[in-house]
């Protein structure tokens, strides 16, 4: 029964304070729960359109063909990154008597701080992550997106391994599971694998800074295969390995790729390579996931498990500040390489806080750490015991809603069959037919540019109607249309956003802050220059990637 004030919200539209800088544009809802029909009339007849809906999985209540539907988490996740742009602001409303726990509002509220962290996180490496997508789509013709493998290794287990310094604890073990289970292995713990005489099935690249230093000299001989987000650093490509596969995490680059082309090559992660490869498990239908050497924290003063080609790098926390030392120069020059300056998270000083830890005693771990942490534990929860995930690390920092045991009882409760991950990987790869991918791919960069050239035309009318708004009334129509068709031009290569994200946002936000005729036309004229700068730097890039495409298709 619904009380007397979820009755009174039921009978009228939610009233939703949306703040002055709201943007119909930009900006996103999610209303959680059934009985939103009045307040999805209420707000489509204002102009909203950018809405979501979340369903609880037992509703029969019929969706809304009007609006988005999801029924899940990872479902609203994919729904919010589908908007166009992705949203820069998103509001989580519940409505009253809709069938939404709190513990589920919670975790809904959970996932769109995920969003809201990608974002940022997409703001900050965005003009690196395009640079290298741009060179590096030109490897679509030949290595399939990691879409093939969807269910590949259903109801096998899986073991993720990370470099932390726990890793030296169990890695020995290891051995016992090499093909019995699939081995995941981020790149910085290939090394510790291969001094331990362990080849990984799966080698997982997320990072974008030149990291050939840990992955070349016959690191990689014997690994099954090597996964490299679109957006790494292109030397990456460049890596001899047994088999390739690809992938993103970052949605302006998979529309304008694996998306344009067909190939399903999108994974939900966190920001890190562990994240990812949890992401990819998942993908790949694993059940239970192990982890081992994933610390999230310092053991002593170190950072890396000592067999690590970083495992000199050692830490010292006082007052909350970590101090770095003994970071090997291949790392310290691959981070200079970096478009837009040094995040925190590689800075020499960090800032660190105490968590609890594998066993019970506090832990020290770095922001980004905790981050990565806190995503971990959302997505454990997310799946409510459909998969097993285990967190074998034996040490480091505790992980909610995983199970925690050593890699010697997990392994104990492991079936023996035999698991041979090559041959499994081969006949994914057999599906994938190169010369018609190379084909599609040609005719997307061939868009894109057409695109690009669109968006910098419209850029140019824009620019010319923005100076006649103080004397020709009527160009605020006309300058509203033209602005609709330049969103409409680079909705076809959002990358172009995602390039200089965090200054794009800053003009957003000068425009809807605008309190005068001279601040908008000043806004709105920095956001058409950096347009018109993201564009210009592009179209090289994509013009040399085509022309390899094609020399290659002949």
């Amino acid at each position: 029964m619904l009380s007397i004030a979820e009755e009174a919200a039921a009978s009228e539209p939610l009233k939703i304070d949306f703040g002055p800088g709201w943007d119909l544009g930009l900006d996103a809802l999610v209303l959680a729960g059934e009985g939103a029909r009045l307040t999805l009339d209420h707000l489509l007849a204002q102009g909203h359109h950018r809405l979501l809906v979340y369903l609880p999985e037992s509703s029969t209540e019929r969706p809304d063909p009007r609006v988005h539907t999801v029924r899940s988490q990872s479902e609203l996740w994919l729904g919010l990154l589908s908007l166009t742009p992705a949203p820069r602001n998103v509001i989580l409303r519940r409505v009253p008597g809709g069938g939404i726990s709190s513990e589920l509002h919670r975790a809904l509220g959970n996932t769109i701080q995920e969003l809201a962290f990608n974002r940022a996180t997409a703001a900050e490496k965005g003009e690196t992550w395009v640079r290298n997508c741009l060179r590096n789509m030109r490897h679509l013709a030949a290595r399939p997106a990691i879409g093939v493998l969807k269910g590949a290794f259903a109801g096998r287990p899986c073991v993720i391994v990370s470099a932390g310094p726990s890793l030296s604890k169990n890695i020995e073990q290891l051995r016992e599971l090499a093909g019995r289970a699939l081995i995941i292995a981020g790149n910085r713990s290939v090394a510790p694998l291969r001094h331990a005489g362990i080849a990984p099935d799966l080698v997982v690249v997320a990072d974008p800074i030149d990291l050939r230093y840990q992955l070349g000299n016959g690191q990689l001989d014997g690994a099954g295969a090597l996964v490299l987000d679109l957006v790494v650093h292109p030397g990456m490509y460049e890596l001899e390995a047994r088999r390739h596969f690809t992938y993103t995490s970052v949605q302006e680059v998979h529309a304008t790729t694996f998306g344009a082309l067909g190939q399903p090559g999108l994974l939900r992660a966190g920001g890190s390579v562990a994240t990812t490869s949890l992401a990819l498990a998942l993908e790949l239908g694993c059940d239970p996931v192990l982890f081992v050497g994933q610390d999230l924290a310092i053991t002593g003063d170190r950072y890396y498990v000592e067999t690590a080609l970083d495992g000199a790098a050692r830490v010292s926390v006082r007052d909350g500040l970590g101090t770095f030392e003994n970071l090997s120069n291949d790392l310290i020059n691959a981070v200079r390489e970096l478009h837009g300056g040094v995040a925190e998270s590689r800075r020499p000083v960090q800032s660190f806080l105490q968590v609890p830890g594998w066993d019970g005693q506090p832990v020290y771990t770095s922001l980004q750490f905790d981050r990565y942490r806190r995503w971990l534990e959302n997505r454990a929860a997310e799946l409510g015991g459909a998969v097993r995930v285990i967190n074998c690390t034996e040490g480091g920092a505790f992980i909610q809603n995983m199970e925690h045991m050593t890699l010697a009882q997990a392994a104990a409760g492991l079936a023996a069959t035999p698991l041979d991950a090559g041959a499994v990987l081969d006949v994914a790869l057999a599906t994938f037919n190169g010369r018609k991918h190379g084909k599609l791919l040609e005719a997307q960069i061939v868009r894109m540019q057409k695109a690009l050239n669109s968006a910098e035309a419209e850029v140019t009318r824009c620019e010319t109607l923005a100076s006649q708004l103080r004397t020709k009334p009527v160009a605020f129509k006309q300058l509203d249309k033209e602005e609709k068709k330049l969103r409409a031009s680079l909705a076809q290569v959002p990358f172009v956003s995602a390039w200089s994200g965090m200054e794009i946002e800053a003009a957003q936000r000068c425009c809807a802050n605008a309190t005068s005729l001279e601040d908008t036309v000043s806004a709105s004229r920095a956001l058409y220059a950096i347009v018109r700068k993201s564009a210009q730097a592009a179209r090289p890039l994509l013009a040399e990637t085509l022309q390899h495409v094609r020399r290659s298709g002949a």
